[in-house]
């Protein structure tokens, strides 16, 4: 690394002796210039008055070409999911409220199951989460850690934080997670 500093400096110096030439100066005035100019905000660059420069658009009030606008556009809200069918990605709707599990887990905003993957200490540590619980969590904890156990024949340490409703398993438990919450209609 130092011979390469060395290197670098013994050649700037020829390069700043060659801009000293009255010659170079004229030619490369305006590109050092430009070099030094600081466009980093929006104050700063130049304002562009000269209309041409600036891309031709139409606008239209035809219905037909409307609609094809609106497939792009964002929806407001979230549409509601299908009820009854699973669908093309494996989504399945949640069931109603079962009376008989003291325990119950809400969806997302999206319809999602609230089952993450966070990964920490440099993408080493995996822990499963699952949040929105409501009722029971003990209970629920013992259900899925039991189903998990199972599952990978070794033993899962867990973690739970009543008053946020939230569970954490360590490693990556979160396809078998969803799996059991499928199967229980949560």
């Amino acid at each position: 690394m130092a011979s390469l500093r060395i290197f670098a400096r013994s050649k700037l110096s020829s390069i700043l002796q060659n801009c000293r030439h009255p010659e170079f100066k004229k030619a490369a005035s305006p590109v050092v210039l430009e070099i030094q100019k600081r466009w980093g905000s929006y104050q700063g660059s130049p304002k562009y008055v000269d209309p041409s420069k600036y891309t031709d658009f139409d606008i239209s009030s035809d219905p037909k070409e409307w609609q094809y606008v609106e497939r792009l556009l964002p929806y407001n809200v979230v549409p509601q999911p299908p009820t009854k069918e699973i669908t093309a990605s494996g989504w399945k709707p949640q069931n109603v409220k079962d009376e008989n599990l003291p325990y119950f887990l809400p969806r997302t905003r999206n319809h999602m199951q609230p089952v993450f993957l966070r990964l920490s200490k440099r993408k080493v540590r995996k822990l499963t989460y699952i949040t929105k619980i409501q009722g029971d969590i003990w209970k629920f904890e013992s259900d899925l850690k039991e189903h998990l156990e199972t599952k990978v024949k070794k033993p899962v340490a867990s973690r739970i934080n009543e008053p946020a409703g939230v569970v954490i398993f360590h490693g990556d438990h979160v396809s078998a997670a969803k799996q059991w919450l499928d199967e229980k209609g949560l």
